[in-house]
């Protein structure tokens, strides 16, 4: 995780163009939506390939399949919470168009979220109910039947 925030601080410092930190404090620096995105999408894959790389080594599989059938579908989460934290930053500011275009967007990447994780779930179950079907006693197969 330590490799992907200060991959992620470093393309965020490149965009903002200032340093991140002055004599060991926090500079304050105004979060905007876009340079928050960018932010959030790099510490996402960093963070997210590190992970998928290890489990796909650990039961010698392919990295890039393990991570796009694993983890992307997590996308979501992570520019979400990037949004809601990037609000919670803006509170000690006055409420401005971005503060509420980003809280209106992490909202609606939230939903977008829950309604996969729900679809995602809902297969899943259809899956295991149709596996039963089909191993259920008394039951042929096709397969049988040619």
């Amino acid at each position: 995780m330590a490799v992907s925030v200060y991959t992620a601080g470093l393309v965020l410092q490149a965009i903002q163009g200032q340093t991140l930190f002055d004599h060991g404090q926090v500079a304050a620096l105004p979060i905007l939506p876009g340079p928050l995105m960018v932010f959030a999408v790099t510490y996402f894959v960093v963070n997210t390939f590190l992970v998928a790389a290890a489990s796909a080594l650990d039961k010698s599989a392919n990295i890039l399949q393990t991570w796009r059938d694993g983890f992307l579908w997590t996308a979501v989460n992570y520019i979400a919470a990037a949004f809601i934290s990037g609000m919670l930053v803006q509170f000690a500011r006055p409420v401005t168009l971005p503060m509420v275009a980003t809280l209106v967007a992490g909202c609606g990447c939230l939903y977008v979220s829950a309604q996969t994780h729900i679809r995602l779930a809902r297969q899943a179950h259809d899956l295991k109910e149709k596996a039963a079907s089909a191993t259920a006693p008394g039951k042929t197969s096709n397969s049988a039947i040619a």
